[in-house]
């Protein structure tokens, strides 16, 4: 996985709030 801190940060934040369902949504997994 080759991003930006920042970007790293987003992910993580955003599976563990959503998990893996919205991941899935958007089209990620």
């Amino acid at each position: 996985f080759s991003a930006s801190p920042l970007a790293v940060v987003f992910f993580v934040t955003f599976v563990v709030a959503g998990g893996t369902d919205s991941v899935d949504m958007d089209g990620l997994s």
